[in-house]
Order: C-alpha cells, then sequence, then structure tokens
C-alpha cells in the first residue's frame, strides 16, 4: 500500500523502512505477510507549535536565498559578476567579457542555436521539464518557433527525448 501510494517499488520502501529503522526514527519489523510501523516518538500536534518571528524570519530569508539562488543559475543575460556584485549591494557598471553570460552575448551574434542547445542540454541536466517550462526560461534569449526548431534538432540527434510528457536526455 505505501509502495502504491509513493508510486515507487515495494524494494525500496523496504530499504527506505529499514533506513528510518537504523535512524531511530521509527521501528520496523520486515514480515512475510503484513508489516507494522510504529514512530518512536509521538508526532507533534501541528496547532500547537508555535514558531517565533525571528524563527519565521530566518526561514524567510532562507526562502529569499533560494530564489536568489535559482535567479542566478536561470540568469542567461546580465554578467554573472555583476550579478553576483549586486547581490552583494556593490555596482560594477561594466560587464567583465569572461563569463558565460558575457561569452554567450559575444557567440550569440555567431550561431545562437548551438549556444541554446547547449543551455537546454545543461537545464535538462539537472531537471526533467516540460517544452513549455523551457520556453519561459529562454523567451528572453529566443522565440518560441526558434526555441521549437532548437528542441526538434536535439530530439532528431537523439540528444533528448520525451518522456511522460517531460524533455529528457537521452
Amino acid at each position: 500500500l505505501i509502495a502504491k501510494r509513493l508510486n515507487n517499488s515495494v524494494e525500496n520502501v523496504y530499504n527506505q523502512l529499514e533506513a528510518l529503522h537504523n535512524f531511530e526514527i521509527l521501528s520496523y519489523e520486515k514480515s512475510s505477510s503484513a508489516f507494522k510501523v510504529r514512530l518512536e516518538r509521538p508526532r507533534l500536534n501541528i496547532s500547537k507549535i508555535v514558531l517565533s518571528k525571528k524563527t519565521i524570519q530566518n526561514q524567510t530569508n532562507k526562502i529569499e536565498l533560494a530564489k536568489a539562488m535559482i535567479n542566478y543559475v536561470l540568469n542567461f543575460k546580465t554578467c554573472r559578476n555583476q550579478f553576483m556584485l549586486s547581490y552583494f549591494d556593490e555596482n560594477k557598471t561594466s560587464p567583465c567579457h569572461n563569463c558565460d553570460n558575457c561569452e554567450l552575448v559575444t557567440k550569440r551574434k555567431h550561431n545562437p542555436n548551438k549556444i541554446i542547445e547547449r543551455a537546454v542540454i545543461m537545464t535538462l541536466t539537472y531537471e526533467h521539464k516540460d517544452a513549455k517550462t523551457i520556453h519561459d526560461e529562454f523567451e528572453n534569449m529566443i522565440n518560441k518557433k526558434e526555441l521549437t526548431k532548437v528542441i526538434q534538432n536535439l530530439m532528431e540527434k537523439n540528444t533528448i527525448k520525451m518522456e511522460n510528457n517531460k524533455l529528457v536526455l537521452a
């Protein structure tokens, strides 16, 4: 039942349960028929949990830092050095001409499709995405029609493929 609900293999669920048992998070004994799971510590009543303003602010700060990191990774236009300096409230007026984005601006004039191909491949290295999400991420660099051609070309070369309505590396 647990494996079915998690859309996971039974063996993987058994392994995870054993790991939780080893960490003394729950008590688990494998059985040939049915198994039982018993939490070692009682669950906290969520309505009785009180978070201080400081704790909430710390969590908010962590979320903002994560968003800044995501923006840095998904940034394909601004010079990386300028981006980092602005993060630390420093200003630099000119691009560095050494980072990948500065290089991208230079090379875009010569062969934009190869650069977009590499960017799509790099994006799919870390996460499977649907075509609309990729378009949204690249909309400032290339129009939808050109991006569709790049994706089709990558699929024809068997570099990427479609699985469960998501683009993945082949």
